[in-house]
């Protein structure tokens, strides 16, 4: 059928075949660049808590060895889990006992509260996690929260692990919406340029 074809429409054919395959690649770069954005997303938080869970380890040492309390411990891991804030404030640390009762929070006045029956958005969210952790020790749990500042709820993922020694999970959540706007004019140049590419060759 080619054969019989006159030059121009199979130009237009070859053309159009090079377009649809440009396209089809600009779709899977963009998933896989959003894809790895999201894994060192998760691994940047993985790291957070890591080092978190590392510093409890070694007051749980201190508290074996007779150097100090549990009660002075989980004292200084108040202290020093409060301290470990990033993204200009919006990450934090949290804990919660395996009884419900919050150890670690950004706010002091939730510490020796229960709030593992808090909804947000139709879920209970301390609730999950516990689960998570008690099911496989650790847990990576993705949901919508209300960032401070704004109103409107934004894609988070939390991850949350046991603390051996102090019968609670401790973890941090990390928002999700600074990587659509970082995507968004990767896109974009890669839609102009492909739009380029088709004028040229049109």
């Amino acid at each position: 059928m080619l054969r019989n074809m006159a030059i121009a429409p199979k130009l237009g054919i070859l053309v159009g075949a090079t377009l649809i395959g440009l396209c089809v690649a600009c779709g899977i770069a963009s998933y896989l660049m959003k894809q790895e954005m999201f894994n060192a997303r998760v691994d940047q938080t993985k790291a957070i808590v890591t080092v978190a869970k590392n510093m409890a380890g070694e007051l749980k040492r201190q508290v074996d060895a007779g150097e100090m309390t549990k009660d002075q411990a989980m004292a200084m891991f108040r202290k020093l889990g409060n301290a470990m804030t990033y993204d200009n404030g919006s990450g934090y640390l949290f804990a919660t006992g395996y009884d419900g009762i919050t150890q670690l929070a950004p706010d002091p006045k939730q510490v020796g509260i229960n709030r593992m029956d808090v909804v947000t958005n139709g879920r209970k969210l301390s609730q999950e996690l516990m689960d998570g952790v008690r099911a496989k020790g650790e847990i990576l749990l993705p949901y919508e929260y209300v960032k401070p500042g704004q109103e409107t709820p934004i894609r988070k993922i939390g991850y949350a692990i046991a603390v051996p020694g102090f019968d609670m999970f401790m973890g941090t959540g990390a928002y999700l919406d600074d990587l659509d706007a970082k995507l968004r004019p990767i896109v974009w140049t890669l839609g102009l340029s492909t739009v380029g590419i088709g004028l040229f060759s049109g």
